[in-house]
């Protein structure tokens, strides 16, 4: 069985389990997006109460499952991966689930294996955030012709039909923002922990990290947590398994020369 870090060994992740119902909400989202540009080239031709009906009614779906994905599953799933890192890290039995292989580095229980985890955590989810960035474009794309369409041609559109289709492009079209804001702030976070840990005085490992440069660093683990449940991206499963070996490979270069203790 291949662990995150493409390495055949015996693998556990109980917190993946939670993140299974985000997918599938994901996924009923992103299936009420097209079934919504299918219905809305339809009344283009065909003036209909019945095709404005199942507008609304994909409208709702859309609105209560995502509300439902980033408000009470995500943040559960979330929860239960932080808890797992402390638990995995300082040795402290606060969760049910169960990781095995999830994490790299092979220091002893401490702060210092926190913060490395999170700095893995960080690389991981940096590189899929920026690939989903490359291949998520059309969703948002297709919003803004879909949300131009409707402001430039809106002959004989119901207002009803109007804001609906302007509420869901929109909601698209900052979602792809947020994409890019939310890298920002990942980029900026990689560029601290790098610049603590992967200095030439960082050969030797983490315990040599000042008491100051400690607390820093435990203030950016918690910032990256805030960023996670503020921005609620969920970040692409398949993009990491299509990339899990080339990333992995680059990790364990990092961290079998510079950062990981050898003890």
């Amino acid at each position: 069985m291949l662990s995150r870090h493409g390495e055949k060994m015996s693998r556990k992740d109980d917190v993946n389990k939670l993140y299974k119902n985000v997918t599938l909400f994901k996924r009923i989202i992103s299936g009420t997006f097209y079934l919504n540009i299918v219905f809305y080239l339809v009344s283009i031709y065909y003036n209909d109460y019945k095709i404005l009906v199942l507008q609304i009614i994909i409208f709702l779906i859309n609105i209560l499952v995502t509300f439902i994905s980033d408000y009470i599953s995500f943040p559960i799933s979330e929860r239960e991966r932080l808890r797992s890192n402390i638990k995995n890290a300082l040795g402290v039995d606060i969760t049910e689930y169960d990781t095995v292989g999830y994490y790299n580095n092979k220091q002893q229980h401490s702060i210092h294996k926190l913060i490395l985890n999170t700095f893995e955590n960080i690389f991981f989810t940096r590189k899929i955030i920026n690939k989903m960035i490359v291949n998520d474009w059309k969703k948002p794309i297709i919003s803004l012709i879909l949300l131009t369409f409707v402001f430039v041609f809106p002959k004989e559109r119901s207002i009803i039909l109007i804001t609906i289709q302007s509420i869901f492009s929109s909601n698209y079209l900052i979602g792809y923002i947020k994409l890019f804001i939310f890298k920002n702030n990942l980029d900026e976070l990689n560029s601290r922990f790098r610049s603590e840990l992967l200095s030439e005085c960082r050969k030797e490992g983490v315990e040599s990290l000042t008491k100051e440069e400690l607390v820093l660093l435990i203030t950016d683990s918690v910032e990256y947590e805030l960023l996670k449940s503020s921005f609620k991206v969920m970040p692409s499963s398949k993009v990491f398994h299509d990339n899990n070996e080339k990333w992995s490979s680059e990790w364990d270069q990092i961290a079998d020369t510079i950062v990981i203790s050898k003890k």
